[in-house]
């Protein structure tokens, strides 16, 4: 992840993605539609933060998946969760981790 990150809109996604309640579901994805929402909303105008905006077109684009499979299989919501976004999210935290190690030691 990103020095500046806007932490809200990832921890609704992250509660979205890891949702395994299918009553719950709906009202998580469309919390973190708003939240990154929200933040491109603070974006406009500012040519920086590629990298940022990629991420959250992926997060968008994962939602929109998420939400057409709930609805067609509520069930798929765990489903998903457990075989696309969280491996998704391990590779993440472990390239984050070794960006953050220097010369052996954590910074």
């Amino acid at each position: 992840m990103y020095p500046n990150i806007n932490r809200p809109r990832v921890e609704a996604y992250l509660r979205a993605a890891l949702e395994v309640d299918g009553q719950k579901m709906p009202e998580r994805i469309v919390a973190a539609r708003e939240a990154v929402a929200g933040r491109f909303k603070d974006l406009e105008g500012n040519s920086d933060h590629h990298a940022e905006r990629h991420e959250m077109q992926s997060a968008l684009a994962a939602l929109t998946s998420l939400q057409d499979e709930t609805r067609i299989w509520p069930t798929a919501a765990i489903t998903h969760s457990m075989t696309t976004l969280l491996p998704k999210l391990r590779h993440k935290n472990a390239a984050k981790g070794a960006a953050m190690t220097y010369s052996g030691k954590k910074v």
